[in-house]
């Protein structure tokens, strides 16, 4: 999750999709980060969507993504000891405030025919379909038999915000075409 100006993004994806090297580049484009792999999302009396306060974690980076931006491995923490990925500090913090949630883009790598990113919108019902999918741990929601109150969650959050799908090629080279893409569109 990332914020810019008074509101703020989710970025979902799956594993391997690249949220946090997304989120760092943004990072470095004046977004200010609000958390890497999970955020919560709270309703707020006086606030008209969800809000996400920032969690201060550092994004977890591979080698090559950490290669692209010109980070030294190095100078960061192994995540695991078999792992070529790296904890990086949130070098542009987000403030200690709630940020109005205002769009969730959803990651999906190009089928190879397409060589540009592309944003586009998803109707609602698609949007609930995968904001759903991206829930953090849903065999625990399901075993603690709350679905009924996350499908209601999920239904607010989606009526209420803008959810598009990003799909861009594979490969670093990419991602300042993608970063002006989600600045402008």
């Amino acid at each position: 999750s990332l914020a810019i100006g008074e509101s703020s993004i989710l970025v979902l994806g799956d594993s391997g999709a690249g949220k946090s090297t997304l989120a760092q580049h943004l990072s470095m484009n004046g977004y200010k980060a609000l958390g890497d792999d999970t955020c919560a999302l709270w309703r707020v009396a006086d606030a008209s969507a969800p809000v996400i306060y920032p969690s201060g974690t550092a994004f977890k980076l591979w080698r090559n993504a950490l290669d692209a931006v010109g980070i030294d491995p190095a100078d960061h923490q192994s995540v695991g000891q078999r792992l070529d990925k790296y904890f990086v500090a949130n070098a542009r913090a987000a403030d200690d405030r709630p940020h109005k949630v205002s769009r969730i883009i959803v990651l999906d790598k190009s089928d190879g025919e397409n060589r540009r990113p592309v944003l586009e919108p998803l109707d609602k019902l698609n949007a609930m379909q995968t904001v759903t999918e991206h829930v953090y741990r849903p065999q625990f929601v399901g075993a603690l038999g709350l679905w009924e109150g996350q499908f209601s969650q999920i239904s607010k959050l989606v009526a209420g915000t803008e959810v598009l799908r990003l799909t861009r090629p594979w490969g670093h080279e990419f991602m300042p075409e993608v970063v002006d893409l989600l600045k402008t569109g």
